[in-house]
């Protein structure tokens, strides 16, 4: 009689202060989306379909196209300081200046005067020399526009003369590829060059494709895209260069960690084009059967203002540019499967899958059962 009563006090006791003392791997549903405890403070966002489309789509709407400027696309290029051009001319028959008096430079028929003059670098002026023709200003102009100011030149000395220019080395148009690629090295600019004859220049990336990501910058612009995203969609992501920019291949296995009632809690790789939340949760292995509370499934997340701007109505909580998002997601709603495909993950995202309620009750079932055990054998010890 007297361990009856001693295991009703201690049954008593644990049932007092079971909240207290059952312990649990993390939050539960209601300790995160309860409007009065202190995590309401940040910024809670319930997925749905429409939420995760508007994510999606302002996760692949930036494109170099848009984030920058395409000037230089279809530019023509002009000539500056340093750049290395060759000059031909030719003249009429019967030919005045280029005619047999310079067989030591000349080509062709001797009834047509033609020459061509040295490979010379356009001078810290701006300028270059042509014989008969002088110095000439060519700084900022297009070889189009030096062969018709050496024409103007040349038109009261020669017999309808005629010049080709060719730009051999734009020496002072100039990117410089950086980073994971085979060789660092800066590339001449053409009117048509684009991020991927950038790459090529460098000897492409020293890692695979979908662990790559390309950053360009240009002036203060600083912006990052995978590489899988400009070489699946070359029109608006392999974009034309400028001078000065700057292209460095970055390896860069993004990640997210999983923790919670699910199968592998760890931190998991994934491509630099992205998965979505129901990838995530494959690769984590999945929920844990009678254990997780699919209403539960938390990302947590540091997302641009703006772009929760974008996404949601409702305030925002904090300050900065850059603010902490809890987004939540049932999938005991049929139609959060849907979203599931379609809601991004991002770099460094933090999936949290909570654990059902029953789970508590069953652990306090296990330590009131161990201690009824435990309590017995000590009994029966002792008599």
């Amino acid at each position: 009689m007297k361990f009856i009563s001693s295991l009703s006090l201690i049954l008593s006791s644990l049932l007092f202060t079971s909240c207290s003392f059952v312990p649990s791997s993390g939050p539960l549903v209601k300790d995160i989306s309860n409007k009065e405890n202190e995590v309401e403070q940040f910024n809670i966002i319930n997925v749905n379909t429409e939420i995760a489309t508007k994510l999606a789509s302002l996760k692949y709407q930036n494109t170099f196209a848009n984030l920058f400027s395409s000037r230089n696309s279809n530019r023509i290029k002009t000539l500056a300081p340093s750049d290395t051009i060759e000059v031909r001319l030719w003249e009429a028959p019967p030919a005045v200046l280029f005619g047999g008096g310079m067989q030591g430079i000349t080509s062709g028929a001797s009834s047509i005067g033609s020459v061509f003059f040295p490979e010379q670098a356009v001078n810290s002026e701006g300028k270059i020399n042509i014989p008969f023709a002088g110095m000439l200003k060519v700084n900022g102009k297009t070889t189009h526009e030096v062969e018709q100011l050496i024409v103007r030149r040349l038109s009261k000395k020669a017999n309808q003369p005629q010049a080709m220019v060719r730009l051999i080395k734009n020496n002072a148009t100039m990117v410089s590829i950086v980073g994971d690629v085979t060789k660092s090295t800066k590339m001449s600019l053409t009117s048509k060059s684009t991020i991927m004859d950038a790459l090529i220049a460098g000897g492409w990336v020293k890692y695979p494709v979908d662990k790559m990501s390309i950053q360009l910058t240009r002036g203060n612009q600083v912006h990052t895209l995978p590489l899988e995203n400009i070489i699946q969609n070359p029109n608006q992501q392999n974009i034309g260069l400028e001078t000065g920019d700057i292209i460095t291949a970055l390896y860069q296995p993004f990640s997210f960690t999983a923790l919670g009632a699910n199968s592998k809690n760890k931190e998991i790789n994934f491509e630099t084009k992205g998965i979505t939340l129901a990838q995530a949760l494959a690769r984590s292995g999945g929920l844990v059967a009678n254990r997780a509370d699919v209403k539960g499934i938390f990302i947590f997340r540091f997302e641009d203002v703006h772009r929760l701007k974008k996404l949601s109505d409702q305030p925002i909580k904090m300050t900065g540019d850059i603010v902490p998002v809890i987004y939540q997601i049932d999938l005991g709603n049929p139609q959060s499967l849907f979203a599931a495909q379609r809601m991004p993950i991002e770099n460094k995202d933090f999936i949290y899958i909570a654990e059902a309620p029953s789970v508590e009750l069953k652990r306090f079932l296990d330590i009131i059962s161990s201690t009824i055990f435990s309590a017995v054998n000590v009994f029966r010890a002792v008599q």
